[in-house]
């Protein structure tokens, strides 16, 4: 597991718990995207756009990109309002899944895993 630190963050908290995270955070994801193979990758955001604009412009996809902004446990009144933007373009896409709860996450990764 790795973490991509946002580049406007101004702390890394994920290395200080001891995950890896991307020590520069100047380059854009589309552009890592495009020079790295990530099909056995899976992305996980919860709402960030670089995993949507990375498919769409790049071509080159991870196994999945899993979409944690439905889930019960997130609240979207704190996310970007561009999630109606991410829902017309992602929602009928296979690439992108939309668990509703942990369970479901668990379920999905347990899948995606097993099919691997």
């Amino acid at each position: 597991m790795m973490i991509k630190i946002h580049p406007r963050n101004p702390e890394n908290r994920f290395s200080k718990l001891g995950y890896k995270t991307n020590s520069n955070t100047e380059i854009p994801w589309e552009i890592i995207a495009l020079n790295n193979d990530f099909s056995d990758t899976i992305l996980m955001t919860i709402a960030s756009g670089s995993s949507i604009t990375s498919h769409f412009i790049s071509g080159k996809d991870a196994n999945k990109s899993i979409m944690l902004y439905d889930m019960k446990e997130i609240d979207k009144e704190k996310l970007t309002p561009s999630i109606s933007i991410f829902d017309t373009i992602c929602r009928k896409d296979p690439y992108f899944v939309f668990p509703k709860d942990f369970e479901d996450l668990q379920e999905i990764l347990c899948g995606v895993l097993e099919d691997a």
